[in-house]
């Protein structure tokens, strides 16, 4: 029991045997720390690994919140939320694969593709559409956000004409990176169609989920199912890491005020100061996504 309370306060409390810092934040630890945590990330963007999303980026961002933040962005626009069209969301993860699977990341493709090629190959006869894609964003409302900040993109989002809406969110190896992507496909049936459906383009959105649940579960059951399922996503990994370290130091200054001690020179400033300066750009890197 003395040998397990030793190691414990050798890792987590000031004192002697460990040059009064904690083992858990030395130096040659945090650096340690750092080293694993760009790993991580160098390989998550570059190499297809044989787990769920190490990062886990698509499992942060759902159809469900897309749709509800663009619809909210409408309402408080005065326009009439979208109504979710199964049909646009299969053009749209159909857009998404083809990028994957054509090397390509823009509104037209390669080989002459154009997203209103996707949404006539789906069945949807429109009057009017467009087309919104975002890719490398951790949540939901920074995809909706980034589209309202755009000028283009707030104006597919905001167009009164389009009165449907489909999404996909996508992960796969684009352009030599591992990704997320979001593909948003708007869309007005044509006045045919809105005649012919007339009963059903107006019930009510209570039917939306249910329209989502099919989507998504054929969505996954076309993909590739991984080798080994995460049961949590790096951004609560990140998280848990960031709020252990932050006690560890709280506990780490407390103990080091009640014996007194004074502990800052160049060198350590200098390393925290280089520490949290790429904690900084790494975060910044995994958060902002790209739009188009």
């Amino acid at each position: 029991m003395n040998a397990i309370k030793k190691f414990f306060s050798y890792l987590f409390l000031p004192a002697q045997h460990n040059n009064y810092r904690a083992k858990v934040i030395h130096h040659d630890v945090l650096t340690a720390y750092l080293v694993v945590g760009f790993l991580l990330v160098s390989l998550n963007k570059f190499v297809v690994l044989p787990f769920d999303n190490v990062l886990g980026l698509a499992k942060d961002i759902t159809v469900t919140k897309l749709v509800e933040y663009t619809n909210e962005q409408r309402v408080n626009n005065g326009l009439k939320p979208l109504i979710y069209n199964q049909k646009l969301a299969t053009a749209a993860a159909n857009k998404a694969q083809n990028m994957f699977a054509n090397n390509y990341w823009a509104h037209f493709g390669p080989n002459g593709e154009t997203p209103w090629q996707f949404i006539t190959a789906s069945g949807y006869r429109y009057e009017s559409a467009g087309e919104n894609l975002a890719k490398n964003f951790l949540y939901s409302k920074n995809v909706v956000s980034a589209w309202m900040n755009s000028p283009t993109h707030r104006e597919n989002m905001l167009r009164k004409d389009f009165t449907e809406v489909g999404f996909a969110v996508v992960d796969g190896g684009l352009v030599g990176e591992q990704t997320t992507l979001v593909v948003q496909m708007f869309g007005r049936p044509s006045e045919a169609i809105q005649v012919q459906n007339k009963t059903t383009t107006t019930k009510k959105i209570t039917t939306k989920n249910s329209v989502l649940s099919e989507f998504t579960t054929a969505q996954m059951a076309s993909a590739p199912k991984p080798m080994i399922q995460l049961p949590f996503t790096s951004t609560q990994l990140a998280s848990g890491f960031l709020i252990f370290l932050l006690g560890i130091f709280a506990l780490d200054f407390y103990m080091a005020s009640k014996l007194k001690l004074v502990r800052m020179h160049g060198k350590s400033l200098a390393h925290f100061i280089f520490l949290f300066a790429i904690a900084i750009a790494t975060i910044m890197l995994l958060v902002n996504g790209t739009i188009l």
